[in-house]
């Protein structure tokens, strides 16, 4: 895998199958968030960016894992 680091975003151009990676519209929905805390997470290098073809995809399995600690109830309990 080849991984390059630019302004300390997690950016990656390895070499994933269509099903191991979703739009950033997809992970919007599957986390109940907005693009701007898909971006925040993205920046904060919580989520890897895959360019393909000039667009921006994310790992599965790591959206799949920030559901697990995003949707945790947060505040007061």
């Amino acid at each position: 895998m080849k991984e390059t680091m630019q302004s300390e975003k997690k950016e990656t151009s390895c070499y994933y199958t269509e099903q191991e990676l979703m739009t950033v519209k997809e992970a919007v929905y599957h986390l109940k968030v907005s693009r701007f805390t898909i971006s925040r997470l993205r920046e904060k290098g919580e989520l890897t960016s895959v360019y393909r073809n000039r667009q921006v995809r994310l790992i599965r399995t790591e959206v799949e894992k920030a559901y697990r600690w995003y949707s945790v109830p947060k505040g007061k309990v």
